[in-house]
């Protein structure tokens, strides 16, 4: 399945309609998902933001992961390097059960390092997933808590402190 690599590097930056086009043609391709892991993984960041995009897309349509892929996933966070494949990942591990299917050091270490990104949308992003690690894993609660606490008080760009309203009233922070 060579082609959708060959695709999504031919996209470039595509539009998410373009991924979507994408998704709808390769979508029912045996090994699609081990595919679009190893995009993610493969340390391209083209590669790594489509296939991001991919990922999340196959998960909300009700796609599964096996071990091996929820392994190799795991082992590309530490050399991650888009940023918006970074977004799309945040947006996956927000998913209930997400964290622990790919394994909760690795999403866990993955979201912090994402917590302080440089762009806004991922910091956001990342706080809501390491808030959904710990509703989902309470040893990570009151971690996740003190992360939304102190970002209420030195974040200013308008999209984090919107998504920080938004965990404050699910988190109830003030109870």
């Amino acid at each position: 399945m060579a082609g959708l690599f060959v695709a999504l590097e031919d996209a470039g930056k595509a539009s998410v309609k373009e991924l979507g086009a994408l998704y709808a043609r390769y979508c029912e391709d045996v090994g699609f998902s081990f595919e679009i892991v190893e995009a993610v993984a493969s340390g391209s960041k083209l590669l790594e933001r489509g296939g991001a995009w991919l990922l999340e897309k196959w998960v909300e349509e009700g796609g599964g992961l096996n071990s091996e892929e929820c392994g190799l996933l795991a082992s590309c966070f530490d050399g991650f390097t888009s940023w918006e494949g970074r977004y799309y990942l945040c947006r996956l591990f927000c998913v209930e059960g997400m964290a622990a299917l790919i394994g909760i050091e690795e999403v866990e270490f993955f979201l912090r390092e994402s917590c302080s990104d440089k762009v806004p949308f991922v910091r956001a992003c990342a706080l809501s997933a390491y808030c959904r690690l710990g509703r989902d894993h309470l040893r990570y609660l009151a971690e996740a808590k003190e992360m939304v606490r102190n970002a209420k008080d030195t974040e200013q760009a308008k999209s984090v402190l919107s998504r920080l309203r938004h965990i404050d009233s699910i988190l109830k922070l003030d109870e």
